[in-house]
């Protein structure tokens, strides 16, 4: 299974599950505009293993592309 959201994978055997989540906790005031950027905002990746149901690795990008 494969979208931007999700993806179920396996790795030398082993079945993993990825999930991408997006967080931006305030609106642009229209929208032409980018929304302003709180503290913990943006896109953070989580692979678990199914197996195990360890989180075996968490990554955190800010989305800022240079803007902040």
């Amino acid at each position: 299974i494969e979208d931007w959201l999700v993806t179920y994978y396996t790795e030398e055997g082993a079945p993993f599950f990825e999930v991408r989540i997006g967080l931006r906790q305030q609106n642009a005031a229209c929208d032409d505009e980018f929304p302003p950027f709180t503290e913990k905002d943006g896109f953070y990746f989580v692979t678990i293993n199914v197996e195990t149901g360890v989180i075996e690795n968490i990554e955190y990008y800010t989305d800022l592309n240079g803007n902040g």
